[in-house]
């Protein structure tokens, strides 16, 4: 099964101890974001989490836990997401030009197949027009280049509870055509630097040279950090057009300290009501604790491995190339 670590919160950021202690104990426990009551273990060891996926906007303070995690046997990525904001937009995330650093210095400790460059998301103002973002997406991808191989994008979805907030930021919907001037820029911008470029949950985009339809946790980065072919089953938990693979996530909702406006994990507005503030490194769940009555039940960790194929012979796939 791959472990994603976490769309949730920033795990690499803000959580390392804690996670490094789940690792050592096998296990973690999952809160039900509907029921606060159910939590569901998630082993962690090397025979049940066949990759993990790692999503972060600073894993500096993560970089010494990974020694261990190489030496426990379990494969695993990261998606590293740098975007030209900054200040009242992110405003607890590190200056840009000090996580380029830590960028490559993650690449360089363990290959830049393993770390993923996400461009995410991209966000519309007055300005920040596309041609802004073209040129900041340029300026980024000559400092990326050598140090990656993929770079994902999609522009801003307005959930429900940041409408608001992204309205009183100026915050404009780009139409189809805006939407293929910037991926068009993006994949010119990509080429030159010898970065492959993906979008995410943006059909409009289908037909641009240089960017595909990709997806964040797809087959053929597992294969190639696992070694061996996958099968790809679609994430029910997803939106519609997201083609990312299955995976369970072991992050809680409203636990990041980022404090990005834009995020749709986090609808706290007011920080002392955040369940970081709750945190314990030795508990086996990340924020809030176990309730007295708690109920705990075992989460299926399916195989994401494809038995169907010789692990010789991986037709269409180039994990096995």
């Amino acid at each position: 099964m791959i472990v994603s670590a976490s769309r949730r919160t920033d795990i690499p950021a803000f959580y390392g101890p804690w996670f490094m202690n789940r690792i050592r104990e096998g296990f973690a426990l999952i809160p039900n974001p509907h029921n606060p009551l159910h939590f569901s273990r998630v082993r962690l060891d090397s025979q049940a989490a066949e990759c993990i996926v790692f999503w972060s906007k600073n894993p500096e303070p993560f970089l010494p836990c990974l020694p261990e995690i190489e030496k426990r046997g379990i494969p695993f990525y990261f998606e590293f997401t740098i975007t030209p904001y900054g200040g009242v937009w992110e405003g607890n995330v590190p200056e840009k030009r000090e996580m380029v650093s830590v960028f490559r210095r993650l690449s360089s400790v363990v290959g830049r197949e393993r770390v993923i460059w996400r461009y995410d998301p991209v966000i519309v103002t007055e300005d920040m027009p596309v041609a802004y973002h073209m040129q900041a997406f340029e300026e980024l991808a000559e400092q990326m280049e050598g140090y990656t191989d993929r770079c994902l994008f999609s522009f801003l979805d307005m959930y429900p509870h940041i409408q608001s907030v992204m309205k009183s930021m100026g915050v404009l919907v780009p139409n189809d055509t805006d939407k293929r001037t910037a991926a068009a820029g993006f994949a010119v911008s990509a080429e030159r630097h010898h970065i492959k470029l993906g979008a995410c949950c943006e059909p409009c985009l289908q037909g641009i040279a240089g960017c595909m339809d990709a997806a964040c946790i797809d087959p053929e980065d597992v294969g190639k950090v696992c070694g061996f072919p996958v099968r790809y089953r679609k994430d029910p938990g997803q939106r519609d057009l997201c083609r990312c693979m299955v995976s369970v996530d072991i992050g809680t909702y409203d636990s990041c300290r980022h404090g990005c406006l834009y995020c749709y994990a986090s609808r706290r507005t007011h920080q002392e009501k955040m369940p970081v503030f709750f945190h314990n490194p030795v508990s086996p769940v990340l924020c809030g604790g176990l309730p007295p009555h708690a109920v705990i039940t075992d989460r299926p960790m399916p195989s994401a491995a494809d038995r169907e194929i010789s692990l010789f012979s991986c037709p269409g796939h180039d994990c096995c190339k």
